[in-house]
């Protein structure tokens, strides 16, 4: 049976898995970025590379290391890897979202219709956040907007591959050979 034949919470299922795999994915590329680009800028990074550290933590020491790299000289560089930055940001705020809270379906008659409430103890009615509703085709937008999130770093990185910042070993190797006559 194809993905197309699922209806219903078996494609809820389904796309909330894609989701978690996703987000895993996107995890481990940080980690792999920040196991080369730590080093190669000096940064101590071992410590966040590690299944007990937060997502977010790795994120963030990522972020400096990813505009010194790339986004140093050239604005436009730092404005493609920022938007990227704000697009993992709402990624992980929406895993953290879905993958703690509830869902349900909204009525038998629109099978591809779905309730989402995010975790609370809240008894209080006027505290309580609204549940959201979303159709599985907005779910599964979601979901591959973090599947793109990978490969579009990837991409970025390739795009400004020639803006790229040497690390200060290189820099001061190359300057010292420059400045001798080498």
């Amino acid at each position: 049976m194809g993905t197309e034949a699922l209806r219903g919470e078996d494609r809820l299922h389904w796309l909330l898995g894609r989701l978690v795999h996703a987000y895993a994915r996107l995890d481990l590329n940080i980690g792999l970025q920040l196991k080369w680009l730590g080093p190669y800028r000096g940064v101590e990074v071992e410590d966040l590379l590690s299944a007990s550290e937060p997502f977010r933590k790795r994120v963030r020491k990522l972020r400096p290391l990813v505009f010194e790299t790339w986004g140093h000289s050239k604005l436009a560089a730092r404005e493609a890897f920022e938007k990227w930055f704000e697009r993992v940001e709402r990624a992980r705020a929406l895993r953290n979202d879905y993958a703690h809270g509830r869902w349900g379906r909204v009525s038998m008659r629109e099978p591809d219709l779905f309730a989402f409430v995010g975790l609370s103890w809240e008894f209080d009615p006027d505290k309580i956040a609204p549940e959201v509703r979303i159709t599985l085709g907005e779910l599964e937008a979601q979901v591959k907007e973090i599947e793109a999130l990978s490969r579009d770093f990837l991409r970025l990185q390739k795009k400004f591959e020639a803006e790229g910042r040497w690390s200060k070993a290189w820099e001061d190797e190359h300057s010292r050979k420059t400045s001798a006559g080498g």
